[in-house]
């Protein structure tokens, strides 16, 4: 074999062993070129930038009646956890949660939000890489403690047998997007409408430019609408004041058309001229009339609509407000 033959396999040979070695201890995990076993946590899972890795999101939102969770039915997650070489005897892991891992600029969960598990540990039997899968998961019931925050809870591994922790992937997250709302859809609310009360003609609104009367009027005439005008400033407040306390169960706003009407707000109320403004939530609107049902219903003289988004720069033009209760 020729000499330069002869470097090349051994070149190859150098290779393929540094390829190897780097498999065996990878480089990120903890300090590169580590050769001891480490236990770590990867579920794969794809994040946001704002999400640290191995982060599952849930939206929670607590409301007078009880929490929500968008999109599931609860908050739990499967997974199992790894070691970087195969173990030369079972490694007996306990999970926990680590709130010492909770990332810069999140919320750690109140004390009161406990993690259930269906184990209390998972094993990595010897001559293997993989343990068996875990069951963890939050209690509903228990989520009301939730303010309105970003709200990080590590589940991780707090002790392992036979075996070192990875210092930089041992932990995965439930993170748990938490607000309060009491507006439970853009549907028509329960109870029977209230065109007009007793008294409904002395209500009165601000935040109208021309016309303010005709949302009180109970007339859907496009000929007479309410008008904000044309580019208003928003966030724009319209405030009805309903000169004594009702209890609703919700409300609905009508425009001349969906061309002009308003596309998102937030919803508040207060009973007195003299208390702060209660925040029931935010709404969006793709229709005609807009509605507005709430979860539970609120007892309030004042309803503001504080309108952070129109259909159309030429403004909103509303020929109706209509109370359930």
């Amino acid at each position: 074999m020729k000499t330069s033959n002869i470097c090349k396999y051994l070149f190859l040979l150098v290779a393929t062993a540094t390829v190897l070695s780097a498999c065996e201890s990878d480089p990120t995990f903890d300090v590169t070129g580590d050769t001891a076993n480490k236990v770590y946590i990867n579920t794969w899972l794809s994040s946001p930038n704002s999400v640290p890795n191995n982060g599952i999101v849930f939206t929670v939102t607590n409301t007078p009646v009880g929490t929500v969770i968008t999109g599931r039915d609860s908050i739990s997650y499967a997974f199992t956890v790894q070691c970087t070489r195969p173990a030369e005897a079972p490694i007996n892991i306990t999970l926990g949660v680590n709130n010492a891992m909770v990332p810069e600029g999140m919320a750690t969960c109140p004390e009161s939000i406990r993690l259930y598990s269906d184990k209390p540990g998972v094993v990595i039997p010897a001559g293997a890489t993989v343990s068996d899968s875990i069951t963890v998961w939050l209690k509903t019931d228990e989520l009301a403690a939730l303010g309105t925050d970003n709200y990080a809870l590590p589940v991780g591994v707090v002790a392992a047998t036979n075996a070192q922790i990875s210092a930089n992937r041992s932990v995965a997250y439930f993170i748990l997007n938490a607000a309060y709302s009491n507006i439970q859809g853009a549907t028509t609310p329960s109870g029977s409408t209230f065109t007009k009360p007793t008294g409904a003609a002395s209500w009165t609104v601000t935040g109208i430019a021309t016309n303010p009367q005709y949302m009180l009027d109970a007339s859907t005439s496009t000929g007479q609408y309410a008008s904000t005008g044309a580019n208003p400033a928003l966030p724009l407040d319209v405030v009805i004041d309903m000169k004594e306390p009702y209890t609703i169960t919700g409300f609905h706003t009508r425009t001349s058309s969906t061309t002009y009407r308003p596309t998102a707000a937030t919803i508040y109320t207060r009973l007195t001229e003299d208390d702060e403004w209660t925040r029931q939530g935010n709404i969006a609107w793709t229709t005609s009339p807009q509605y507005v049902r709430f979860y539970g219903p609120v007892t309030t003289r004042y309803v503001r609509i504080s309108i952070s988004a129109i259909n159309s720069a030429n403004g909103v033009r509303y020929t109706d407000f209509v109370i359930y209760r």
